[in-house]
């Protein structure tokens, strides 16, 4: 893969997606591909024939990544991908390696012993990718209720291994694919449940260790956590969508169909070569979580606009109260020095505060304000007022503390007949305050957005239908309030998933 240029794509017979020659031309429109794989990622099964509007390239700092070849409005598909292999999580409780439902006990694969829901599973088309092997092995024990399993984690890694019986195109794109060995190799834990039973103990293997460790690193680097309704989580490993980077402030979202398809839709506007990104983690974390997660499951340090601003963009999303300044009556908030390190010193932002807290004070402390707000059952307000005396009122642990009280309020305005007027604007201020601070975090057509303007929408007309009611608004300024209820539908609807590929293409959205 080499870098291109955009203007280059409409230059002769090249493949949409790599930029190689290509002489396979698509049946429903003009472009072309290199290969039968890169077609089907072109018109993706059933959902039709896509709009061409990426390339894969390389990206000096970044690596091969996706770039936008055209203008993608928010909502639009960017793309949709198909899994190359998919399976149970690594070391995830047992479930039915066939067709991954919760596995009840009742019944295991006759041939190598791995859960399924029953004969049919048992000989199902998943499941004999890897029972022959499985039943080589050491027999394993399964017990329903058990939360891990690390005997789980071979399946998708022999998926994988053996996906060029199937498909040699789909198993050379994924070859290319990162592995970070280098950053797993000193897992003991891989090399007993993976390495091991399958490089030494599988009688006459043959898997090199070599290719054990990259299907593995593969896996671990690239693969998605899907839910699909009625099944257990799962993952899986797309070809196309794998090249899409990470952005703490990212331009996209993801969302998974229950045929386990991956469709990819702009959230903002992606101008013409823009990289194309996602989440990998929540943005809803604040920076020092979130950048340690990102180097412990991706094993990069995220240095993004976001990461390297101390107030998360103005947002304080980690600040805590400065227990100098509140002494003194005084707002001050404590921030990490240099964000971008773990262990800098923390201090208070305001003017003539000496204040300094160390960075393993401020993990103590976070680790017992998260235990103490998970192990509470139902919080409340009193519990909200608690923290906002060590936390920022838009630290990412009172946002979600926010989050469970409006879900409560919005609980009650609708199955209590008649709420108050006071749940009623603390219902509304709660929404707006979660939306503020999701607008700068995360941008665009998001879900957090949608669901915050309907918990917004229905007290708002409320509390007009009130005032209308008391006379404390004309009726003109009730349709005025009605007009604005029905754009804020019409804008959490976009927000929504629940629409068909294509929708705003054609709608002219």
């Amino acid at each position: 893969l080499q870098e291109i240029s955009t203007c280059s794509l409409m230059e002769g017979r090249v493949c949409f997606l790599c930029h190689s020659p290509a002489s396979i031309q698509c049946d429903q429109c003009s472009n072309y591909s290199c290969s039968p794989a890169h077609l089907k990622t072109h018109q993706s099964g059933t959902h039709g024939c896509l709009p061409i509007c990426i390339a894969i390239v390389y990206k000096e700092g970044v690596g091969t990544c996706c770039v936008a070849t055209r203008d993608i409005k928010p909502g639009h598909t960017v793309m949709v991908d198909t899994p190359a292999v998919w399976g149970p999580n690594n070391n995830t409780a047992p479930q039915c390696v066939n067709c991954l439902v919760t596995w009840t006990g009742d019944s295991v694969c006759a041939q190598c012993g791995y859960p399924v829901c029953g004969q049919e599973c048992g000989q199902g088309e998943q499941h004999r990718v890897e029972c022959g092997v499985l039943a080589s092995l050491d027999r394993q024990t399964f017990r329903p209720g058990d939360k891990t399993c690390p005997a789980m984690t071979l399946v998708n890694v022999i998926r994988l291994l053996h996906l060029a019986d199937r498909d040699q195109e789909l198993a050379e794109r994924v070859t290319v694919l990162m592995d970070h060995v280098e950053d797993i190799a000193e897992d003991q834990d891989l090399k007993e449940n993976v390495i091991e039973p399958l490089t030494k103990i599988l009688p006459n293997s043959p898997y090199s260790c070599e290719s054990v460790w990259h299907a593995l690193g593969v896996l671990l680097t690239n693969c998605v956590a899907i839910w699909i309704p009625g099944y257990s989580q799962s993952h899986a490993l797309y070809p196309t969508f794998s090249y899409v980077s990470h952005s703490c402030l990212c331009n996209s979202r993801f969302q998974v169909l229950p045929d386990r398809s991956m469709v990819l839709r702009a959230q903002l506007l992606i101008k013409e070569g823009e990289e194309i990104t996602i989440h990998y983690t929540s943005p809803t974390l604040g920076t020092v979580p979130r950048r340690k997660k990102l180097r412990q499951h991706w094993f990069f340090d995220c240095t993004c606009m976001r990461c390297g601003d101390p107030t998360e963009l103005g947002t304080f999303s980690s600040g805590l109260v400065c227990r100098s300044c509140l002494a003194q009556n005084k707002s001050g908030t404590l921030l990490p020095l240099n964000s971008l390190d773990s262990g800098s010193v923390w201090t208070c932002a305001e003017e003539n505060c000496q204040m300094q807290v160390s960075a393993k004070t401020v993990s103590c402390l976070m680790s017992a304000v998260r235990a103490e707000i998970e192990d509470t059952d139902q919080l409340s307000c009193e519990d909200l007022s608690k923290w906002l005396t060590v936390l920022h009122p838009n630290h990412y642990l009172i946002m979600g503390i926010k989050i469970k009280l409006l879900a409560a309020l919005h609980l009650q305005t609708t199955t209590h007949p008649h709420p108050t007027r006071d749940i009623i604007t603390h219902t509304i201020q709660l929404a707006e305050e979660i939306l503020a601070v999701n607008e700068v975090l995360d941008p665009g057509l998001t879900f957090l957005k949608g669901r915050m303007l309907q918990f917004i929408n229905r007290p708002k007309l409320m509390l007009a239908n009130m005032d209308l009611e008391a006379g404390i608004i004309s009726k003109e300024e009730f349709l005025f309030a009605t007009a604005e209820a029905f754009r804020n539908i019409q804008m959490a609807s976009k927000c929504f998933e629940e629409y068909k590929i294509g929708y705003f293409e054609k709608e002219g959205e």
